[in-house]
């Protein structure tokens, strides 16, 4: 029965979260989490550790957030595991241990191949693959983790079809034609990065034919989910006004986008146009 009831506690706090009980969710999901993860739940403790990483419904306590981890993590919690890697690698709530970061991935590693033999999830393909890709846990290995996305990316996920078509493009390996499709898929199903990068494909016209009313409508959809990198193209394009009809007010919305962002070469165009004072009104304080 105390079992039931702290699973319960748990379920809770994840409703919470996710928005089912109510709009102002973080600080009862928390209350809820907190019970849970007393009792040394260790989904509790993993999920709360990251209300605490990020100050949402509590005060920010990296620290606590390092204990709750390290909690779960010694119950069996990759995910927890791989956070704490993080942390140690950032010395973030810990002491900086690159060794200890090393262990903590290794055990992430393990457990989610445990985890993917179980369940054939997608979103544990798509992360070991980004964690073979990137030598995280384990040793590089491209072919494996082109292996995992492809798992992935044929269960629908986005995040697995957008890697694959980009490493394709990037390195030529595999079918042109198949990793623009991944492309297509992932930025149709919202993937920001996705819809960029087939933008830029469009744009210039080298792997696909020309066509800019597909180009700037995919540099709109990732430029509105925050793409610094897709305003800035967008801004360029607006202002230069050869490839598409020259817009100032568009184009100095979409660079001060990417210029908040930290993008220095549109925090460059935005001075340059503000100390020129033709396309948009002088503004020496903003130029400087």
């Amino acid at each position: 029965p105390e079992r039931k009831k702290t699973y319960l506690q748990y379920r809770i706090g994840k409703m919470y979260l996710a928005g089912l009980v109510c709009t102002q969710y973080h600080k009862p999901a928390a209350d809820w989490l907190e019970r849970a993860a007393e009792k040394r739940h260790k989904y509790a403790q993993y999920t709360l550790a990251g209300l605490y990483a990020k100050g949402q419904g509590v005060e920010k306590d990296l620290g606590h957030a390092f204990e709750l981890y390290r909690s779960s993590a010694a119950q069996g919690n990759p995910y927890a595991s791989y956070e704490l890697g993080k942390m140690f690698q950032n010395g973030a709530g810990t002491e900086k241990s690159m060794e200890q970061a090393g262990i903590h991935f290794r055990n992430a590693f393990s457990g989610f191949l445990d985890l993917e033999k179980q369940s054939h999830d997608d979103r544990l393909q798509y992360r070991l693959g980004q964690m073979l890709y990137q030598g995280i846990g384990t040793e590089k290995d491209e072919e494996e983790a082109v292996r995992y996305w492809q798992l992935a990316a044929k269960l629908g996920n986005g995040n697995a079809q957008y890697a694959l078509g980009k490493f394709w493009l990037d390195t030529g390996t595999g079918d042109i034609r198949q990793a623009v499709e991944w492309l297509e898929r992932s930025a149709d199903a919202g993937n920001a990065p996705a819809q960029y990068v087939l933008a830029k494909l469009y744009l210039e016209g080298d792997q696909v034919e020309t066509d800019m009313e597909k180009a700037v409508g995919l540099f709109e959809k990732a430029a509105d989910q925050g793409n610094g990198y897709a305003a800035y193209r967008l801004g360029r394009l607006y202002l230069e006004g050869e490839m598409i009809p020259k817009d100032v007010e568009k184009a100095a919305r979409r660079l001060t986008e990417a210029a908040d962002q930290d993008l220095p070469f549109a925090q460059y165009t935005l001075g340059c146009l503000y100390l020129a004072g033709e396309e948009i009104p002088k503004d020496m304080e903003k130029a400087v």
